[in-house]
């Protein structure tokens, strides 16, 4: 395999040195933090283009909201369109509703929604809606999971590195609430359960269920790990929640839309209470939104629980997602197995040139989603498998593919779009094993991987 020159990061380094002035550390998000920092000046499709105009195939989507490629000519002509009538008034405007209706549409499960611009945001109306509904305080949430970057649920997970497996350490219960913070004050109100362990969970419920507001969950769990649960794990889940009066939330931020139509709770048959969705909603426009049944919606008609939002619901959000769920409704035939055919080809490349090294690699695969795992991993479908990964050689691979023209996450999770092309996958599948070739090499011998 002919080796093609690595990319130059000098320019990027200089903006950054700049940004580093004004802004801390030179990002304005702790997760975009990189060994390989690359600062780029555009995109389009399936592609960005640096500073010193070199050109990467992106694996990393923004963190998932881009589903339909960069720049989507659909997408970006709805949105002139509203900016040209108005951007934002603090009143309703026109459009809302068709959104909506759209949304509920491609659900199947929710009676209602509402909107809001960021996930983050969206999980935080969903547990106050909970609480609203229940009259209680505790939420319920899994140990890797991850639900944004703000309290009460910045806690046990997975974040930039895995936590310690909690399962047989711990009674139903007694898993210790870690904030992310260094030193930081666990927050009140929130108690961790291990994930896929239905009688751990029962244990928990008949405890404290009387206390519990909400059980949080992913789906599919996707910050770390890409795997689903079994089918009847969900059902029991939910079914435990109800018994002892609490909600199901979903937390589809990442797997809504973009898995599914329907999400996640289309493909594995069971409906929450609640839903959060936002990242491939809006194809990279700020949109996000919480759904509901009519039973815990009802809170927020009878004014028991206050929503409230400047930009909630903007011209431009609301444009982008209406749009997206148009294309999403008219191509779904066409779409999802697109990117199905492609997270296939994706995971047997890279599986088959690691193996081509020696090197235990597997990879857990929903759909446009591809997550790398190195070693012996006995159980890729269970947290304590996925932990077992070497994160750390992981991330020096994905260094070294930015290197090699591939714009990577660093903990190897591949997020595709439907701009995507086998060569692009292809493209993706050489440059993972020359970065895996000279990580191995420099490794034998100690030194810097590039």
């Amino acid at each position: 395999m002919e080796q093609q020159p690595l990319h130059s990061l000098a320019g990027s380094r200089q903006e950054l040195a700049r940004a580093s002035h004004s802004i801390p550390r030179g990002l304005v998000s702790y997760f975009r933090m990189r060994e390989n920092q690359v600062v780029y000046t555009r995109a389009k499709g399936a592609y960005y283009w640096d500073v010193d105009d070199q050109r990467y195939i992106d694996v990393v989507s923004a963190h998932g909201p881009i589903l339909l490629g960069h720049g989507h000519d659909e997408v970006n002509t709805a949105v002139t369109e509203a900016m040209n009538r108005a951007v934002l008034t603090g009143s309703p405007m026109t459009g809302e509703s068709e959104f909506a209706e759209s949304a509920l549409r491609s659900l199947g499960w929710a009676d209602k929604v509402t909107m809001m611009s960021t996930g983050t945001e969206a999980v935080q109306l969903a547990i106050k809606i909970a609480r609203g509904v229940t009259g209680r305080n505790t939420i319920v949430k899994f140990q890797g999971h991850y639900h944004g970057w703000m309290d009460p649920v910045f806690v046990n997970t997975a974040g930039m590195e895995p936590p310690k497996p909690a399962s047989g350490e711990f009674e139903p219960g007694e898993i210790p609430v870690t904030p992310f913070l260094p030193n930081g004050r666990a927050p009140e109100g929130v108690v961790i359960a291990t994930w896929n362990d239905i009688e751990h969970f029962r244990e928990l419920m008949e405890r404290i269920g009387d206390h519990v507001a909400a059980v949080i969950a992913e789906p599919y769990v996707t910050n770390f790990g890409t795997f689903p649960p079994p089918a009847s794990y969900l059902a029991s889940l939910k079914d435990i929640a109800h018994w002892h009066g609490a909600l199901l939330i979903f937390d589809e931020v990442v797997t809504g839309f973009r898995v599914a139509r329907g999400g996640a709770a289309q493909q594995l048959g069971v409906s929450p209470d609640l839903g959060i969705y936002a990242k491939a909603l809006g194809n990279g426009f700020p949109i996000a939104m919480v759904a509901g049944t009519e039973q815990v919606m009802q809170s927020i008609v009878d004014g028991r629980v206050p929503v409230a939002g400047t930009y909630s619901g903007n011209s431009l959000a609301v444009a982008a997602g209406t749009a997206v769920l148009a294309h999403l409704e008219r191509n779904e035939g066409s779409l999802y197995p697109y990117l199905e055919a492609l997270g296939t080809e994706l995971k047997r490349g890279l599986e088959s040139a690691a193996a081509a090294q020696g090197v235990p690699i597997t990879c857990n695969q929903i759909g446009s989603l591809v997550q790398i795992l190195w070693g012996d991993i006995r159980d890729p479908h269970s947290m304590p498998g996925v932990y077992r990964s070497n994160r750390d050689a992981v991330t020096a691979v994905m260094e070294g593919m930015i290197r090699r023209g591939v714009y990577t996450h660093r903990k190897g999770l591949f997020f595709l779009n439907a701009a995507h092309t086998e060569t692009d996958i292809e493209q993706i599948i050489e440059a993972f094993a020359s970065s895996l070739s000279s990580h191995l090499a420099q490794s034998a011998v100690g030194g810097d991987h590039v």
